[in-house]
């Protein structure tokens, strides 16, 4: 959903947390383009959460009013 020359991200709004397996993917393709992964999403789940902080992948949560919350150490880093 975004690319600059060194991140990729992707932007989710479903009406259920965003798990570990979505952020795995985006991990992979960050990985192959030896870039940073940023996932936005409304929410996300425990284990997704977990991994993404192991992993080091920047998370976003984003509310219905246009506010946005860095989610974990790497979320921090990069805003």
């Amino acid at each position: 959903d975004v690319e600059s020359s060194s991140l990729v991200g992707q932007v989710k709004m479903h009406n259920k947390p965003t798990g570990r397996p979505e952020i795995q993917r985006l991990f992979g393709i960050a990985a192959a383009e030896k870039k940073h992964a940023c996932f936005f999403a409304m929410a996300f789940s425990a284990d997704a959460k977990t991994w993404a902080e192991k992993a080091g992948v920047a998370l976003f949560q984003f509310r219905r009013d246009g506010s946005v919350l860095a989610l974990g150490s790497s979320a921090l880093a990069r805003s």
